[in-house]
């Protein structure tokens, strides 16, 4: 049950990652499957964040 709460609230984006890893009482690797297997995307990048993030890289190296 706390995984499923955990899962909605990242989903709606009231948890983090890690919040909802604690919430659920299970490690990071094993959240990750869980959000593939529920088709959770664990990054929500807008194109505009993605693309200022890669222009960030590129001056980088």
């Amino acid at each position: 049950m706390k995984l499923y709460a955990a899962l909605a609230l990242f989903r709606s984006g009231k948890l983090s990652a890690g919040a909802a890893t604690e919430l659920a009482g299970i490690d990071r690797y094993a959240f990750i499957a869980e959000c593939k297997k529920h088709n959770i995307p664990i990054l929500n990048y807008s194109p505009e964040s993605l693309d200022a993030e890669l222009a960030d890289l590129r001056q980088i190296s």
